[in-house]
């Protein structure tokens, strides 16, 4: 019963962190508070990490729960103080589907789905290897020794574990997880990612809902909830679930940003795209993916501010992970884990097949992917919001096969290992594709 109460009261704070800001800034107000607490979930993990990034790797401080969590209720009571300093009401309703029958059902399908995962998450301890090795063994350490070690003949240097360069959210979130816990549990800390699966599926829903409505909403995302790697994400602790939840949030951020010409969403759509690199190397390809896709929209529409808006994009990718490039900079670290040399590997594709076509997801999905794009390629040229919506998935996609093709992750192709991790983050982004692409067609 104490537990479950900690667990209740460090969920809530990490929403409430995220959220506000959020109504600070004016976000989301005419948002459903489903869609607020997933956007929150996400924003307040980073808000966290970020803060015990500084303490810990550039100011070298030892950690203290007590003044850590004094300085997080001191920011929270100023954000309120502002807010309402602002005239602005705290925003927050629930908005649930209409009840037909076979919303209903679907529904019904898509909680037991999620109930499953939630048995999955207090069954199954953190076991594998790179969760073992890396993520996790890096909060384990911080976890029992409350500071960073900057001596290079320490065994736990610079937090130690394999790749010392890997970014931090991950290993900070588990740490502050089983800080305020008050114990270090390999069960515990899968509800993180528990957390995550919920916050996709939601973001997801209220997002393809303006395209497709609800019941063929709530038809996507229980394709998505059911695919089995996506499924194994949910409960196992690694990073990709959290690179999939942020670069997700940060394209339908984007895509609304196009769409209604907002720049406060253009902004916030960078500020995730740079968070998602700050969880895992990977995301400097999904932010270049956005980049180009920008750049292509911009070119399409022939926007005058151009320039202007593009500034503020760039910035806004930049500033979140600022500290951690400092990082690396000082220490002498290189953002690729392998040796960069380059080559030529074609002997990918047949690995990279078999993983889209065969294994490592709902086997059929990949195939309805392709077949949706190619049936309708024609509208996707000419309606923009397909066309960005498309690029961004494609390029995001290219960029991982130019990594495959052209330098030795070829390897992680070659072992399934990274492969069906990238293939993972993809999935949302397909998914909302595939629903984007069904707007005015009956499923």
């Amino acid at each position: 019963m104490i537990i479950a109460l900690k667990i209740f009261t460090l969920l809530f704070l990490q929403i409430a962190f995220g959220f506000l800001p959020l109504q600070l800034f004016g976000y989301f107000r005419d948002k459903p508070a489903w869609f607020n607490l997933a956007v929150a979930y996400g924003l307040g993990g980073y808000l966290i990490t970020i803060q015990l990034f500084l303490i810990l790797f550039i100011l070298k401080l030892k950690f203290n729960f007590f003044v850590f969590l004094s300085v997080i209720a001191l920011e929270m009571s100023l954000l309120l103080y502002f807010i309402s300093k602002r005239g602005y009401k705290i925003n927050f309703y629930f908005q649930w589907p209409k009840l037909e029958i076979k919303k209903i059902i679907l529904i019904l399908i898509i909680l037991l789905q999620i109930s499953f995962l939630f048995f999955y998450v207090l069954a199954r301890p953190t076991i594998t290897y790179d969760s073992i090795a890396a993520w996790s063994y890096k909060a384990k350490v911080l976890y029992h020794q409350n500071e960073i070690s900057f001596y290079k003949n320490n065994f736990n240097y610079l937090g130690g574990g394999g790749h010392i360069n890997y970014p931090w959210h991950v290993p900070l979130q588990q740490f502050w997880w089983q800080k305020f816990l008050g114990e270090y549990s390999d069960l515990y800390v899968n509800l993180i990612y528990f957390f995550y699966f919920v916050s996709i599926l939601i973001i997801l829903y209220y997002t393809l809902v303006k395209f497709i409505g609800g019941f063929s909403s709530l038809l996507l995302i229980f394709l998505l909830s059911s695919m089995p790697l996506f499924f194994y994400h949910g409960f196992n602790a690694y990073a990709d679930l959290s690179l999939s939840c942020y670069v997700l949030l940060a394209f339908v951020l984007l895509l609304a940003s196009l769409k209604n010409a907002d720049n406060k969403l253009l902004i916030l759509a960078g500020i995730f795209f740079g968070v998602a690199f700050f969880v895992k190397i990977e995301g400097i390809i999904y932010m270049i993916a956005a980049i180009l896709s920008l750049l292509l929209f911009y070119f399409q529409i022939k926007r005058q501010n151009f320039f202007k808006d593009f500034s503020k994009f760039f910035i806004s990718i930049i500033v979140p992970f600022l500290p951690w490039i400092f990082f690396l900079v000082k220490y002498d670290l290189n953002i690729s884990n392998v040796e960069s040399t380059f080559g030529f590997h074609p002997e990918i594709f047949k690995n990279l097949f078999f993983s889209l076509f065969i294994s490592s997801n709902w086997n059929i999905w990949w195939y309805i992917v392709v077949i949706v794009f190619l049936l309708n390629i024609k509208r996707v040229y000419k309606e923009k919001e397909l066309l960005f919506g498309w690029s961004f998935l494609f390029l995001s996609f290219g960029g991982f096969l130019v990594l495959y093709l052209f330098t030795t992750e070829y390897q992680f192709v070659l072992d399934h290992t990274a492969l069906s991790r990238n293939i993972l983050t993809l999935m949302p982004l397909s998914v909302l594709a595939v629903g984007m692409t069904f707007k005015k067609l009956k499923l």
